[in-house]
């Protein structure tokens, strides 16, 4: 799976934008950051919440 592919699925998504973050390819939430590509070009990071921040 690809950045672009998960890309694609994350887009679908109310709220969810593209941008950047340290310089690389980045998907956000309300401004806040769920996922980037790092700068390898081969990882993705993906932010991780606890049940309480899942809450909103």
């Amino acid at each position: 799976m690809t950045f672009d592919d998960v890309s694609r699925i994350a887009l679908a998504w109310r709220g969810v934008e593209e941008g950047m973050s340290y310089g690389t390819p980045a998907l956000r939430v309300r401004g806040k950051l769920l996922a980037r590509l790092r700068g390898d070009g081969d990882t993705l990071v993906v932010k991780g919440v606890g049940p309480a921040s899942a809450r909103g």
